[in-house]
């Protein structure tokens, strides 16, 4: 049943086993063999997206996408998968492109063979039932409603309204009431029946791509697979997106899209984005949040089939490059911009959008035609010269390292990664596509860079000062306010006519690129071990004995009273750590980032901290300069103004975030003893003198704990070196006492409390209403952890299935454990556009109600099942050093050096009884005289805010809420419920009038 077999290339250091087979029905599968997997897993891409869709049922394949969970004939329950996998320790997700759907999933290691064969019934025979269909219309929707306040599916939206209309680009992709509902039944179209032939017509095994990773033996998964994917029907559909031929008739339905591809008549750009229909462009955009950015887009003839040669790299790596000379650098020099990305962001229909995106200055803004003239200086100034092999040389030495030492990925992401590929590039190069550059091709650089000229742009840039311009047009599905405008001639002339500049030139070749890739060995440690603990410094190490190769992590925390101490503070050592990484930018990050080699320095709660991660051969000397310039740092004001104006955008940006991100900010503000809101800071920064900002830099360095881990391939004396280094540099700063470490202290709900914290969202074009539910669980100790995610693993599936299905509340419905300092806590978020935040809260409480029927009824081998799933789970080894390095500094953070605490939560695990459970949910969850409740209301901007009577109103009586508009409580509201408990109401800029009134949990407190 299989007709073809071959090995794909892979990378040396590769310890999988490969084998691409192709079975009788024409599927192609890539089978992975990894005895050393902690988790099996399989991606199914189908060679059908967007741009499928029928134009009178835009966003058809998303929705098909959704309903290809709810059920088929073997397996007819709704998300059976889902409820499988998860009570297997797994996950599943799907996501649909332009040009694919995929679908994927993980689980545990022993339970693949049932997976693949439930797996596999997506695509033999859904059913699509009518109640289903319905149902999950609404879904697509609430996904729809949580999109449209996000600035970047705005301007996918702009980029469809001025492409082509003719193209099937132009649509809508992701789907709504409106274009899967109404208007199709305004014209007599039945969505399900579209539904049905849409799959029927497209789903078919030559066009689906299928990777499966497992612990069997290769000829094992061969054997699983064969026998139940053979089933699906194979109807010789094309691969090529079904309106092509209306634009080349040339274009046969037998063609691969490599063969579209390489026909000398095939000229996709000049369809989706015809020459004087829609390139050149000059667009407005008003975004949600208060950005100034600058897209320049050229639509170019994709080179994807070329993979071997990648002449957008060779391109975008030098329009992007940072160092002196760079376009970027002297925008940075003349305070014109922040930040500049380039190269190709996207192909879709065979159009390669070759990009170079700007975040502006204010100055940068009102200048936007001078930025956009150094941009051509820096093409035309490419143009003039032949490409360079030496860059070449490099890119290419590079490109072979990194893929020489890649990382594993989880098995999630790499199924769903490989799936895709299996659709763009040939068997033998599935792995090595995407990474190695083979071949210099001056003549396809050359043709890339002619076609990047001033009649292909399309130029699009975003601000909030464009709000009032008379011109404005509204985009038709997400509301974003949007003007065309002519380019003007003579700008045209002037850009076509462009003089080269004499401060833009090439890079210098990069010395950072390594040549010594020995391995270090030393004595085997399980767990890091301190090898320097002084007042000054602590020191932990671990040698990398696991993954073997050339790299090391090292982190560094400065640890300072100050940093933290005030909300100026807090802004001064945020910028304090911007400026200094920015000093280092044309000198030595960029380049070491090209090398492999990258840093960042940031703000924490302790003070500043430094990660640095790369080959091992130059790490030390990185680190070494990083400090150097940090103690002897020198504020340039000109750079000073730049960032404090770009912090102060950001943080004044936090109007714009959605309810979710909102709650999460009013949970750390209301629980943490010290947590500086971004009003806190931008108030603070608004203020805020180079001056300041001198005075805490001395105070800062002249008082610090320096806290390290070393993980990789840097010995024990090596890393003590760098770190006496490091405290040489910073001239052995004065020892902290132990009263001035920063210690995170959390509020101490009380027992038989429920805590209402009612606002509305600052984005005054947010409709969605947020509700984050959290249930207090106290200090993490091993056995809280342990009832808490074993309680969580087995509530997510039940929950999701009766509140986001069944009850449809809205798109996000989720659960999950959620940390607070040292304590942690079970949390329920739900968003929704249609349904009030009390009702949902009720509705939340009804469920754990429901859910403890269940949970009472379960028997041991039933806990068993989730006992054993989050075992394997807790028990995976980490995929790569640096999820190592991060478990392990979070244990050095907290002072717990807990580096066995997986082991010790099996271990609990392993005693925990059904009783255990029962007890823990009764206390912790369901009985309002003892849990710890407290529920975060971000309601919509158009949304009225509730009072403590509605709130005791919706828990006693079940009465319709009643909201006022004049509710602004002057202080804490509290009642008294007769079902048992006490609630307290409080609204923003209240919370510390609750801190006020609560105790603290104790650092390091245990049970």
């Amino acid at each position: 049943m299989t007709s073809e077999r071959l090995s794909p290339t892979k990378s040396s250091s590769d310890k999988r086993e490969y084998r691409w087979v192709k079975l009788e029905n024409q599927l192609e599968v890539l089978l992975i063999s990894d005895p050393d997997a902690n988790k099996a897993a399989a991606s199914m891409t189908v060679r059908c997206g967007h741009l499928w869709n029928p134009k009178e049922l835009q966003g058809l394949a998303h929705f098909l996408e959704h309903m290809l969970f709810l059920g088929n004939e073997k397996y007819p329950q709704e998300n059976s998968f889902q409820s499988f996998v998860k009570e297997h320790g797994g996950s599943t997700n799907a996501f649909t492109t332009y040009e694919e759907t995929n679908y994927h999933f993980d689980v545990g290691k022993n339970s693949l063979a049932d997976s693949l064969d439930r797996f596999a019934y997506f695509f033999i025979s859904p059913t699509f039932t009518q109640s289903a269909t319905d149902r999950e219309i609404n879904a697509i929707n609430s996904e729809f409603e949580g999109n449209k306040n996000n600035d970047s599916w705005g301007y996918i939206a702009i980029s469809h309204s001025t492409a082509n209309p003719e193209h099937p680009y132009s649509h809508f992709v992701i789907g709504n009431l409106k274009s899967l509902r109404d208007d199709p039944a305004t014209k007599g179209i039945n969505t399900r029946d579209y539904l049905i032939d849409f799959y029927k017509k497209y789903y078919s095994a030559n066009a689906m791509r299928l990777c499966v990773l497992g612990l069997e033996s290769l000829d094992e998964l061969e054997g699983m697979v064969t026998p139940v994917f053979s089933q699906i029907a194979n109807n010789n559909v094309s691969r090529i997106y079904p309106s092509i031929q209306q634009f080349f008739p040339e274009a046969t339905p037998s063609m691969t899209p490599d063969q579209l591809k390489n026909l000398e008549s095939y000229q996709p750009q000049k369809v989706v984005y015809p020459e004087g229909k829609c390139v050149p462009a000059w667009t407005h955009i008003v975004p949600k949040s208060d950005n100034h950015s600058l897209r320049m887009v050229w639509p170019t003839k994709t080179t994807s089939h070329k993979y071997w040669i990648k002449p957008d790299r060779y391109v975008g790596h030098l329009l992007g490059h940072e160092a002196s000379g760079s376009l970027f650098a002297l925008l940075k020099e003349k305070g014109l911009a922040t930040q500049l990305v380039s190269g190709n962001f996207g192909n879709i229909a065979d159009v390669e959008l070759f990009s170079c995106n700007i975040i502006l200055t204010l100055d940068g803004f009102s200048r936007v035609e001078e930025v956009i003239q150094l941009v051509y200086q820096y093409l035309e100034f490419l143009k003039r010269q032949e490409p360079q092999a030496w860059i070449f040389d490099e890119l290419k030495a590079m490109t072979e390292m990194d893929f020489r030492f890649l990382e594993k990925s989880s098995s999630f992401q790499y199924v769903k990664e490989i799936a895709s590929r299996m659709q763009l590039y040939p068997p033998m190069d599935i792995i090595t596509g995407p990474y190695l550059i083979k071949e210099f091709d001056k003549n396809l650089i050359k043709e890339l860079l002619n076609q990047l000229h001033p009649d292909n742009m399309m130029v699009a840039i975003t601000s909030k000062e464009y709000s009032k311009d008379p011109g404005l047009q509204v985009e038709e599905w997400f509301g974003v306010p949007y003007e065309k405008l002519e380019v003007p001639r003579e700008f045209l002339d002037k850009l076509k006519n462009i003089q080269l500049n004499p401060q833009l030139y090439l890079p210098v070749p990069n010395d950072f690129i390594p040549h010594d890739f020995s391995i270090h060995v030393e004595d085997e440690r399980e767990y890091p071990e301190q090898i320097v603990n002084t007042d000054a410094l602590s020191l932990w190490h671990k040698i990398d004995s696991k993954f073997k190769f050339p790299r090391a992590h090292l982190i560094i925390s400065f640890v300072s009273p100050e940093a933290y101490s005030s909300p100026l503070n807090a802004c001064l050592s945020t910028i304090f750590a911007q400026l200094c990484s920015d000093s280092l930018n044309e000198e030595l990050n960029y380049y070491a980032e090209l090398a492999g080699i990258s840093f960042h320095l940031s703000f924490c709660f302790e003070g500043l901290q430094l990660e640095a991660t790369g080959y091992s051969e130059k790490l030390g000397k990185i680190v070494v300069t990083i400090v150097e310039r940090l103690a002897n740092f020198v504020v340039k004001k000109d750079r000073f103004l730049v960032l404090k104006e770009q912090m102060s955008r950001e943080w004044d940006n936090s109007k714009t975030e959605n309810g979710i991100r909102r709650a999460q900010n009013i949970g750390m503000i209301t629980q943490m003893e010290k947590f500086w809101s971004s009003d806190q800071k931008l108030a603070e920064m608004r203020g805020a003198t180079l001056e300041d900002l001198e005075e805490f830099i001395h105070l800062f360095l002249i008082n610090l704990k320096v806290v390290a881990l070393v993980q990789g391939n840097l010995k024990k004396e090596d890393s003590k070196k760098v770190m006496n280094e490091v405290l040489a540099i910073l001239k052995n700063p004065r020892p902290l006492l132990p009263s001035q470490i920063p210690e995170r202290r959390v509020t101490k709900l009380k027992r038989g409390s429920t805590y209402y914290h009612v606002s509305n969202i600052p984005n005054q074009h947010d409709q969605n209403s947020t509700i984050w539910n959290f249930y207090s669980n106290g200090v993490k100790s091993i056995k809280n952890s342990v009832l808490i995610e074993l309680l969580a693993s087995i509530i997510e599936t039940p929950l999701y299935d009766n509140l986001r299905t069944k009850e449809q509340l809205g798109y996000i419905v989720s659960s999950v454990v959620q940390t607070f300092g040292n304590t942690n806590g079970f949390a329920v978020v739900i968003q929704s556009h249609h349904t009030e935040l009390l009702v949902i809260n009720r509705k939340i409480e009804n469920f754990f109600e429901i859910f403890y029927d269940i949970l009472k009824g379960m028997t041991e081998s039933d806990l068993q099942v989730f006992v054993q799933s989050l075992k394997a789970n807790k028990e995976q080894k980490f995929n790569k050093l640096s999820e190592e390095l991060k478990f392990n500094w979070q244990e050095v953070c907290s002072a717990e050096f807990r580096f066995d605490r997986r082991k010790l939560f099996v271990e609990q695990l392993l005693k925990t009884k059904k009783e255990d459970l029962v007890q823990f949910y009764e206390e912790r969850i369901l009985n309002k005289e003892k849990r710890r409740k407290i529920s975060y209301l971000v309601y919509g901007c158009q949304c009225n805010l509730p009072s403590v009577s509605s709130v005791v109103s919706s828990i006693e009586t079940e009465e319709e809420v009643k909201n006022s508009d004049s509710f602004k409580p002057a202080q804490l509201e509290k009642a008294t419920l007769q079902s048992g408990g006490k609630i307290t109401l409080l609204t923003s800029g209240q919370e510390h009038l609750l801190r006020r009134e609560l105790p603290y949990y104790r650092l390091g407190e245990k049970r």
